[in-house]
């Protein structure tokens, strides 16, 4: 499918006025008080799939997703950091095994990778044109 320079610009313009980098640290901070408390529903549980572990970084970046509708990688590695910053203090808070301080790195992946928006084809081309550096030619 191919589309015009026009429905290019206008879509990069769109997707620019957006996204909020401010917005999605803001839903990111917002999420991270029910991911506190999924974490502290977790001490009741006693033992806990990793799985499980998984739910506080993807509310963190679900919350990030609605409020800042970013889709650049640097816009959402603060969304990332907080919600390892989150788990680390949840973990020392409440406890937890070692072995669970080793899964920061996958909880800065689901974060970030849940906080990206959810992109349409001509957004999608937009995107990987900005990121080539070729739609500055345009």
């Amino acid at each position: 499918m191919k589309f015009s320079p026009t429905e290019l610009a206008e879509t990069h313009q769109a997707m620019t006025q957006q996204a909020s980098p401010i917005g999605a640290i803001v839903g990111a901070l917002m999420g991270a008080v029910p991911a506190i408390a999924i974490y502290a529903f977790f001490v009741h549980m006693g033992a806990i799939l990793y799985v499980f572990i998984m739910i506080p970084p993807a509310i963190i970046g679900l919350a990030a997703q609605f409020t800042g509708q970013v889709h650049a990688i640097k816009h959402r590695l603060a969304v990332g950091l907080i919600a390892s910053v989150v788990h680390l203090a949840c973990l020392y808070y409440f406890n937890y095994r070692l072995l669970y301080y080793f899964l920061v790195p996958i909880i800065f992946v689901v974060a970030v990778a849940v906080a990206k928006k959810r992109l349409s084809r001509i957004e999608q081309l937009v995107a990987d044109m900005e990121a080539e550096g070729r739609f500055d030619q345009t």
